[in-house]
């Protein structure tokens, strides 16, 4: 086709040339140019038999678009000059030459033709190619869930269109001779083909829709049923909507997760829901009327927004403060929980709780997010709890108009008892019941408390002025025939629990007087009733009879006579296990003596390794003389931390009156922090030495793994001993040795090399108070 059209493109350009130079003076139509039309006639009459000759019997490839474009506009051109000198014939005595003119005109009008139905075929073939594409299922995909009347639809589809791709294909593959010939025919089957094609889009699309209709008939057989639920769902539409307002959207962004990791220092087990939390919730069916109350204080708008749960050791408080969290965490109430601990340094002080409040507030109620975000600074988390409280409690509350329609926001603070230091616990009562009477305009703010009636805990709670903010329930005031009934359905659920685990079912235990002699016995106290449970486990029927044989124990004059009972027995009992050789008793229990008591005395829980290098005992000493202590010490795995369960444990072993002056487990407080100051410091003065850490002249900053670093070089005896020597000099007798190891210390490079480690750890701060505690017991002594 291109060589086709250069010859025409050539004669054309031959003849024009001819014409302009012969017409100058004269007009068009001489016998001249006659001749020179003629011969045009002529050649382009033999460029297309050589063509027809050239490709009658070949299949072409469809034409490019560039080669389509060429002879459209040569042919156009020629057919225009064409018909010009047609038109200029008229009286040339040249028999036929008008005719020939015109039919030339013709056949150049034909190669325009196949030239548009070459690109109506590629445009219709591309048009089927997309149509293949679609519905042909992807490689992999999987077809089985697909509608099986909607899979037929496109099978019938796919084969119309393989019909019509077949036919126009042949029509493609035909020669371009054939093509000029036939270019009437073939523009027609174009248009047949593509005019199959929709209509076997249509079809499609018609069997489609009937198959809608169908389907939207049978919905509508079904919306009678819908209908006739809507009424049972509309009855509950209010409560769901209740429940929706609850809930707040908490999605954080990664800027927002990053502020909120920044809110330091923070105590990080101290959520009611923290893996370090050991006591257990309430059991379904006890404690009912007491939780019905706290619930009915929490949502009543009118209610005193603060409210103090007391009760002595062993009444239950914290389980009650677990249980209380967790149905507020559920119903979207819960705004914060901090449940203090002598054991962990970060929450036996106040000094974390507002941050960590202001944390999990943020966390909880996005609604304060970005408010507690921006008033989040390091010197607000740092500051005195005054500041602290009002930077990131307080002001970022009152940003926000209160609602009346709104929930109210509770926060559970647990054991305000165990803070050790009884001034910031104080302090903390009264800036707390301050703050809510600041807050109640602003937000419906509650918190709830609980902790022993001590008398600096109680003091505040009973000033003047505190009864317009606070109610006070008191655990031990509760009718005990209601206490009794809930240790009571305690004891049976964990004895029942012991009788299957210990597969006991063939024998008649526990009878059902022995539940209610051990109810007795416990006398309203559940720490009573979770001991016995844990003695009794080991070995049920012996033990058993063991604390019932005590029932009758003649009444002591004060009020844990039952449960000093119990420790009493099973600390016979482990005495009983242990040391079975009675010359060899003296001796051994001197060393549980010592084991006990630093369990019982140390500040931080340590593991049964660390006692042992803390004590200089061999190792492997302490894990077997412990062992019969599981119903009072919690021994968790590697690294195998010892943690007493209930604080009453401590209580009863530094109480002379309680275990006998003359008994074996008597911890003699001042003794036993005596020993261990001085076992601090000579673990310091024998192990200390200049860059521990090998950290050489970098900066605390620059080091990626502190916490890593110090494991590794720091054991873990001697880190207790850095940061806790001075605790227990300040409550330590006067003693010679201990004196002469202070003045090691002191005189020494020790000092310095003990503040590195401090620094290393971030405690520097800690040892300006370590070093006055020290200076006061000189004083002292």
């Amino acid at each position: 086709m291109d060589a086709l059209a250069g010859n025409i493109e050539s004669a054309t350009k031959k003849t024009q040339s001819q014409i302009s130079q012969d017409s100058s003076g004269r007009s068009i139509g001489t016998f001249n140019d006659a001749t020179i039309v003629q011969t045009l006639a002529d050649d382009i009459h033999m460029a297309i038999e050589a063509f027809n000759t050239k490709h009658s019997s070949k299949h072409e490839e469809p034409l490019k678009p560039s080669t389509s474009r060429a002879v459209r506009v040569i042919s156009g051109r020629v057919v225009s000059v064409l018909k010009v000198v047609k038109e200029s014939l008229d009286g040339v005595p040249v028999l036929g030459l008008k005719g020939a003119i015109g039919g030339l005109v013709g056949v150049l009008e034909a190669i325009n033709k196949l030239v548009d139905n070459e690109d109506d075929l590629v445009k219709l073939i591309e048009h089927i190619t997309g149509l293949v594409k679609i519905i042909t299922p992807a490689p992999g995909s999987d077809t089985d869930g697909m509608d099986k009347h909607l899979q037929q639809r496109v099978a019938d589809l796919a084969t119309d269109i393989n019909k019509i791709t077949e036919d126009a294909v042949m029509l493609q593959k035909q020669n371009l001779g054939s093509k000029l010939v036939d270019h009437s025919d073939n523009a027609s089957a174009i248009t047949g083909l593509t005019r199959a094609v929709d209509q076997a889009i249509d079809r499609f699309q018609v069997a489609g829709s009937l198959s809608v209709e169908r389907k939207v008939v049978r919905l509508e057989e079904g919306t009678g049923r819908v209908e006739r639920s809507i009424g049972m769902v509309g009855n509950r539409l209010e409560s769901v909507e209740d429940k929706l307002e609850q809930i707040q959207v908490t999605a954080i962004s990664v800027a927002e997760e990053a502020a909120l990791i920044a809110i330091q220092p923070r105590a990080h087990n101290a959520r009611y829901d923290s893996i370090s939390q050991k006591t257990p919730f309430c059991l379904p069916n006890t404690r009912v009327a007491l939780l019905e109350e706290i619930f009915r204080w929490a949502n009543d708008p009118t209610a005193k927004p603060l409210f103090w749960l007391s009760g002595m050791a062993g009444t239950g408080k914290t389980t009650i403060a677990r249980t209380v969290a967790r149905q507020l965490d559920e119903k979207g109430l819960l705004g914060a929980s901090f449940f203090f601990s002598r054991d962990e340094e970060d929450r036996r002080s106040t000094a974390r709780l507002f941050p960590t409040i202001a944390y999990q507030l943020a966390r909880s109620k996005a609604l304060y997010r970005k408010q507690i975000i921006s008033a989040a600074d390091p010197d607000a988390c740092t500051a005195m709890i005054e500041k602290q409280l009002k930077k990131l409690v307080v002001e970022p509350l009152k940003t926000v108009k209160k609602d009346t329609t709104s929930s109210p926001i509770i926060l559970v603070l647990d054991a305000l008892d165990e803070c050790a230091n009884e001034d910031q616990i104080t302090e903390m009562i009264f800036l707390l019941s301050t703050a809510l009477q600041d807050l109640q305009p602003h937000v419906d703010l509650k918190v709830m408390v609980t902790g022993r009636p001590e008398t600096h805990i109680q003091g505040q709670f009973t000033r003047p002025g505190m009864e317009i903010v606070s109610n006070i329930s008191k655990l031990h005031d509760i009718e005990k025939s209601i206490v009794r009934g809930d240790i009571n359905l305690y004891l049976s659920h964990h004895l029942e629990g012991i009788c299957h685990d210990m597969y006991m079912s063939d024998i008649a235990w526990p009878h059902e007087n022995d539940v209610e002699a051990l109810t007795d016995m416990a006398d309203g106290l559940f720490i009573f009733a979770s001991v016995a449970v844990a003695y009794i486990r080991r070995k049920p029927v012996e033990r058993m009879k063991i604390l019932l044989a005590g029932a009758d124990h003649q009444k002591a004059p004060y009020a844990f006579k039952n449960l000093d009972e119990l420790y009493r027995q099973v600390l016979k009992s482990a005495e009983t296990a242990l040391y079975e050789d009675e010359d060899d008793a003296i001796e051994d229990t001197k060393l549980l003596n010592d084991v006990l008591g630093t369990i019982a005395l140390v500040l931080n829980p340590l593991s049964t390794r660390a006692l042992e290098l803390l004590l200089g005992l061999d190792h492997g000493i302490i894990n077997p003389q412990l062992e019969p202590f599981h119903s009072l010490l919690s021994i968790q795995d590697p690294p195998y931390t010892v943690r007493i369960f209930h604080k009453s444990f401590p209580d009863f072993l530094l109480d002379k009156r309680r275990c006998g002056a003359d008994s074996w487990f008597y911890i003699d407080s001042k003794a036993h922090h005596t020993r261990l100051a001085l076992l601090c410091l000579k673990h310091m003065n024998s192990i200390l030495k200049q860059d521990m850490c090998n950290v050489g002249d970098a900066l605390n900053s620059e080091i990626t793994d502190r916490e890593g670093m110090l494991n590794r070089h720091v054991p873990p005896h001697l880190m207790y001993a850095c940061l806790h020597w001075a605790y227990h000099l300040e409550l330590a007798a006067s003693n010679e040795e201990l004196e002469q190891e202070v003045e090691i210390f002191a005189k020494s490079l020790n000092v310095l090399y003990w503040l590195e480690i401090l620094s290393l750890a971030e405690k520097l701060s800690n040892g300006i108070h370590l070093l006055k505690s020290a200076l006061g017991w000189f004083k002292t002594n």
